[in-house]
């Protein structure tokens, strides 16, 4: 069996979940408490939508309207964790 001393606590502080950091903004956050005609004043527009001059302008001021993407483990940080899992090196050590 495998003594806790023996491992060295640092081997898997890289392996703990973080919670994913999630950010929004000012606005984002004054609008969701907002009635739909106080929104359309909050951005500057109507039910009727942007015209065509106003939005090409809008792209060059603010750029294209992206949603950020999810980060995504590599197979190979996959297989790291799955080597150093604690219970797959006990396990290991036993049949041994």
């Amino acid at each position: 069996m495998i003594s806790a001393n023996i491992l060295p606590r640092s081997l898997f502080v890289s392996i703990r979940r973080k919670k994913p950091h999630v950010e929004a903004s000012k606005r984002l956050v004054e609008s969701a408490s907002l009635d739909v005609e106080g929104v359309y004043r909050l951005l500057n527009t109507a039910a009727a939508g942007l015209t065509n001059d106003e939005a090409q302008r809008r792209l060059k001021q603010y750029g294209a309207n992206v949603l950020a993407t999810d980060s995504q483990y590599g197979v190979g940080k996959i297989f790291l964790h799955a080597v150093l899992n604690p219970l797959v090196l006990l396990l290991k050590r036993r049949w041994i």
